[in-house]
């Protein structure tokens, strides 16, 4: 990238600078000018890119003479930057000896506009001198307004360039969101809120060199007549009861997850044998009291099977197999009871 353009957005990205270069050389040595504005974060603290128009002299010479200069013919038309002609118009005839200058000061750079017209076209102008010195105004006051246009140009092309970047900016927010969301479901309950099966068993392989550790599989007894008696918006309410009241009666640090239906499971890492009866026998006594009842009035209630291993390698799925071996047992020995299996099955 040639050195103006680097300067310009220099300015623009370090600096948090608005402005020009005034007449620089563009590309092959063109002159022309560069306008530069920053753009800014929403907060205004931080500069998070740049925009910038450049202006072509020769360009816009060429349109001044194209749209401004009606007597071609007998008029020879120069542009100049600080002396330097960038344009020269010559006309068929020779140009008389008389030349008008027109100045346009640029910071510390001089635009010049000369005109040379022949004798002959001037003699026959002399009742309309007037006229004359008025196009030529008309003529500096266009080029004004071509700079200033530029300028004005610049700041709506940042004002939109800054909706489409806070536009953009909303949309990874809410693509973001919606990431987070899909994450989080792809590993939870939607109903009960809690952990699903799928990220019960990656946390259970992840930790199953804790020691030592154990494993609550509990079920609600009678689920089903809870739906049947009642519907199945109070067995909604039914599993997101236990699900709170499972989260109390849990020490910190134990992983509550729905299993599947009205089945939960709980890991209990560092946590032996004797102790994990305590606390399943705390999780009993809670859902027993927690105010959800059957269609007769009894209490909803949960049986619960334990296991928990100690030392030497194991397998989770083994684990899980002997807890649901304990839980069979809890519902053929009459439900609302706590079995344990210790060893290996």
């Amino acid at each position: 990238m040639d050195r103006p353009y680097v300067d310009a957005l220099a300015k623009a990205l370090s600096d948090n600078q608005e402005g020009h270069t005034g007449v620089v050389p563009l590309l092959q040595g063109m002159p022309g000018m560069i306008y530069y504005l920053p753009i800014t974060s929403p907060d205004q603290q931080r500069v998070t890119g740049a925009a910038a128009m450049v202006l072509s002299l020769p360009v816009l010479a060429d349109k001044l003479y194209a749209e401004t200069l009606l007597d071609r013919e007998h008029i020879r038309m120069r542009f100049a930057v600080d002396g330097d002609t960038i344009r020269d118009w010559p006309t068929s005839e020779s140009p008389g000896p008389w030349t008008m200058l027109s100045l346009l000061a640029l910071d510390e750079q001089e635009l010049t506009v000369a005109l040379n017209a022949s004798t002959g076209y001037l003699l026959g102008l002399r009742s309309r001198q007037p006229v004359a010195s008025l196009s030529i105004g008309l003529l500096l006051a266009y080029l004004l307004y071509m700079v200033v246009f530029g300028h004005h140009r610049m700041s709506v092309q940042h004002s939109s360039m800054y909706r489409s970047n806070e536009e953009l900016r909303r949309e990874v927010r809410h693509r973001t969101e919606l990431q987070r969301e899909v994450e989080w479901l792809a590993g939870h309950d939607e109903l009960t809120l809690l952990p699903n099966r799928r990220l019960f068993m990656s946390t259970l392989r992840e930790q199953q060199e804790c020691r030592p550790l154990s494993v609550l599989l509990c079920d609600i007894d009678h689920f089903k007549s809870i739906n049947d008696q009642l519907g199945h918006q109070a067995g909604d309410e039914a599993l997101r009861r236990f699900a709170r009241v499972g989260r109390l009666a849990m020490p910190e640090g134990v992983v509550l997850a729905r299993y599947g239906g009205e089945e939960f499971v709980a890991l209990l890492t560092g946590v032996a044998a004797d102790e994990a009866v305590e606390i399943a026998e705390s999780l009993r006594q809670s859902v027993m009291n927690c105010g959800v009842e059957h269609a007769d009035g009894r209490p909803m209630t949960v049986s619960i099977g334990i296991a928990s291993h100690g030392a030497g390698d194991l397998i989770a799925e083994d684990l899980l197999h002997r807890a649901d071996l304990a839980l069979y047992r809890a519902k053929r020995q009459g439900r609302n009871r706590i079995e344990a299996c210790t060893s290996p099955a």
